[in-house]
């Protein structure tokens, strides 16, 4: 229960601070601030009966964790503190005493009804569907920023100065071979797509793959990852000359499948730790 806590708390600290810097309203921002640091501890004592030490180490953990993925230094930190989470995930989950620290009352009596779902796995369910909405979205953009950052340091190429319409420049190495220069083309116009399907296509298929998983539908989870394949593969041919648009989808793909297994290694090992 405690790793369930401990993630779900996280997811609810991203959120928080995607209202905080996206609300278009500043009391809007506020009001939500207040509500998540005010209610969420309320919640983990009173419903969940955590010591109100536990609960203040999982605001803590959690602040720190937002304000770190939202502050300029995310690219640099993000593997460090995904590796720390990662770890004290593994440790709350694993380790007996740590894994008993929050043991609510109402779940010894949701257990002695026979349901399928102990409250453990149930809480986990959750707390892995909250942090694959948004939270690894937060991790995979500073993955990509700390991608990208190799190619600022690169070499720029020289600038040329444009040859004005109509005259004649040298064609490579040989001083007689001369070309006009023509003026290019006009660009098609550019239609701006009505649709914001970048946000909500990792979170789906994040979704999408940990139900599958759980079900054991691996064959249908290797046919959406070939789907979203073919459905990019316009836009990375036609990139194939410079390739950052195909390292980009590789790079952001796999993080984002493999924090979907995670996310189902936790709900497995939730309901195995309870067995």
């Amino acid at each position: 229960m405690t790793a369930a806590l401990l993630l779900l708390t996280i997811a609810i600290a991203d959120l928080t601070m995607l209202v905080w810097l996206s609300a278009r309203q500043r009391p809007i921002a506020i009001v939500t601030a207040v509500a998540a640091l005010a209610g969420w501890p309320i919640v983990l004592i009173a419903v969940f009966s955590a010591p109100w030490w536990v609960a203040l180490g999982l605001i803590v953990v959690a602040a720190l964790w937002a304000l770190t993925l939202a502050s300029r230094w995310s690219s640099r930190l993000v593997v460090p503190i995904g590796l720390l989470l990662a770890a004290k995930l593994a440790a709350l989950l694993l380790v007996p005493s740590l894994a008993t620290l929050v043991q609510p009352s109402w779940a010894d009596a949701w257990e002695a009804t026979g349901a399928v779902v102990s409250p453990t796995v149930a809480t986990m369910a959750v707390a892995v569907a909250a942090f694959l909405a948004h939270s690894a979205n937060v991790v995979v953009r500073a993955t990509l920023t700390l991608a990208r950052r190799a190619d600022t340091h690169a070499p720029m190429p020289p600038t040329e100065i444009p040859a004005p319409v109509g005259s004649w420049i040298i064609a490579g190495r040989w001083r007689w071979a001369r070309v006009q220069v023509v003026p290019p083309e006009p660009a098609a116009p550019r239609v701006i797509s009505t649709m914001r399907g970048g946000r909500w296509i990792g979170p789906l298929e994040r979704w999408a793959i940990v139900a599958l998983g759980l079900a054991g539908a691996v064959g249908i989870i290797a046919a959406l990852m070939a789907g979203k394949g073919i459905v990019r593969f316009p836009e990375i041919n036609a990139d194939r000359g410079i390739g950052s648009k195909a390292e980009e989808f590789l790079v952001g793909s796999l993080l984002s499948w493999s924090l979907a297994g995670c996310g189902i290694a936790l709900i497995i090992g939730a309901a195995t730790v309870v067995a």
